[in-house]
């Protein structure tokens, strides 16, 4: 159960924000994770996508939805490299697109294996 579990294990997730967004709605705080890790992988894996195709207009717009569910999550990490990755995408700048990309998936990465640790206890 994720409820009884969530705790500062690692700084990629803000749980009190997160709650105090959702009024404390610990069902609704779950629902959103649980969303999140499901939607997670196809979302990086559409940037991921964009970026081997050099597609700046799909980069900015992949990584704007991923920024966007990140933010919502309370995920300041994840929020500010797929903020990142937008902006050089808007820039149209495919080198550092690349760069930022894999930061992204690492970040990713860190996110969902604290939020699937969270959800097992």
């Amino acid at each position: 159960m994720l409820l009884g579990a969530l705790t500062e294990v690692d700084n990629v997730i803000d749980w009190d924000e997160l709650r105090e967004r959702l009024c404390g709605d610990d069902e609704l705080v779950e629902t959103i994770v649980d969303l999140f890790v499901e939607e997670c992988p196809a979302w990086l894996a559409e940037i991921v996508n964009a970026v081997e195709a050099a597609d700046p207009e799909r980069i900015r717009i992949s990584a704007h939805t991923l920024k966007g569910a990140a933010g919502n999550l309370s995920a300041h990490s994840l929020t500010a490299v797929a903020g990142r990755l937008e902006h050089l995408g808007g820039e149209g700048n495919l080198p550092a697109c690349s760069a930022a990309c894999a930061e992204l998936s690492l970040e990713c990465d860190r996110l969902l294996g604290t939020l699937r640790q969270q959800r097992v206890h």
